[in-house]
């Protein structure tokens, strides 16, 4: 991570992988698999490459009702009981 902020490409720790600009993929994953070598003496063991780019959406947002935001809380609604479960054992 150190090495990716001192070239302005910061590269953000998210559980076992990283957020940064697909553009230096091939380095950080290079810079893993060396810096794994260094500690541990052997490669990475992973059955595949450890580059996983995503294409964005880079479409503009359709414009969303109250009434669609209201609606799609159905979507939730287990995690919402769970929430209010919680909530009121706190009580």
């Amino acid at each position: 991570m150190l090495q990716f902020a001192a070239i302005d490409a910061p590269a953000l720790p998210v559980h076992d992988s990283f957020i940064m600009h697909h553009g230096y993929g091939g380095e950080l994953e290079e810079a893993m698999r060396r810096s794994f070598h260094e500690r541990r003496g052997s490669d990475i063991p992973v059955k595949q490459e450890v580059i996983t780019c995503l294409v964005s959406d880079d479409s503009p947002p359709k414009s969303v009702s109250v009434d669609e935001i209201h609606e799609s809380d159905a979507e939730y609604s287990q995690w919402n009981g769970r929430n209010q479960a919680w909530f009121a054992q706190r009580k």
